[in-house]
């Protein structure tokens, strides 16, 4: 009796020794599998020819959908090779200018600009990446691009030439449906808060407000904001746009995160407390 129960137990503890020994080469199994298939999926399908999609940055059911703008009126076009901005609203499939709000793009030099149809950068298809929740492309005035996304924050890694003139723009005044208003605030040396109300879906619709607040890595070395072509430096508040610049002829990479919410100022900071 005895002899059996102890075989008993000498074979369940082989069969469970079995089972721990196999698992992690299932899980290894596994993880394999599921790289491979998100190596099937191509983002880029769908955005040219009228499709009407975004090869930007998402994760399933996220508010944040971080993908380039270029000429075309709902965001993305594939056809095209000028980027506009990288802004944190789109839908896929629709043929009306919807979202498109708080397109932020790298440049270099003075900032005279505030049309981003006037500032947009040139870039190569050659240059451009994307797959599930990331999206990358080189721009042709030598900056590279990252992006990748939460539910509710989009993140962008720029890396820029080595230049004391660096910027990073925020344009609140521009998005791909009707803009009502806008604000614009630089908090302090690494934060800048927007409220952006717009409306229009094929036609006109009731506004919505989305806020918004961006935190990068490390401070500014100067900032600035505008109001219609009119940019003045040093200004914390403005309803047309901001811009941050950085030295970057040392460390070569810019980063932030930018929360939104369509609550308030403070849910946005709050998503960004919690996801970035």
């Amino acid at each position: 009796m005895r002899r059996t129960r102890r075989l008993g137990l000498c074979v369940a503890g082989a069969v469970a020794a079995s089972a721990l020994t196999a698992a992690p080469a299932t899980r290894a199994a596994e993880t394999r599998a599921a790289a491979r298939l998100t190596d099937l999926v191509n983002p880029f399908i769908g955005t040219e020819n009228e499709g009407n999609t975004y090869p930007g940055a998402a994760v399933p059911f996220g508010m944040v959908q971080f993908s380039p703008d270029t000429r075309h009126n709902t965001g993305y076009d594939h056809s095209q090779n000028h980027i506009r901005g990288f802004s944190l609203v789109h839908l896929s499939g629709v043929g009306c200018g919807l979202g498109g709000d708080l397109p932020v793009l790298p440049t270099t030099g003075d900032v005279t600009e505030t049309d981003n149809a006037k500032y947009e950068a040139e870039f190569s298809h050659d240059t451009e990446q994307a797959g599930p929740g990331y999206y990358k492309v080189g721009l042709k005035n030598g900056i590279g691009a990252e992006l990748t996304a939460t539910a509710r924050t989009g993140v962008q890694r720029y890396t820029f030439p080595a230049t004391d003139k660096a910027n990073v723009l925020l344009d609140a005044g521009q998005s791909l449906h009707r803009v009502i208003s806008t604000q614009v605030e630089v908090l302090d040396n690494r934060t800048v808060r927007t409220a952006l109300t717009g409306s229009g879906f094929c036609q006109d619709t009731e506004p919505y407000t989305v806020y918004t607040i961006t935190r990068f890595d490390r401070p500014f070395t100067s900032f600035g904001t505008w109001d219609g072509s009119s940019v003045t430096a040093g200004s914390r508040s403005g309803h047309g746009g901001a811009y941050v610049r950085f030295d970057t002829t040392k460390d070569r990479t810019v980063e932030a995160t930018t929360a939104l919410s369509y609550v308030d100022a403070r849910g946005a900071a709050l998503n960004l407390r919690a996801e970035g």
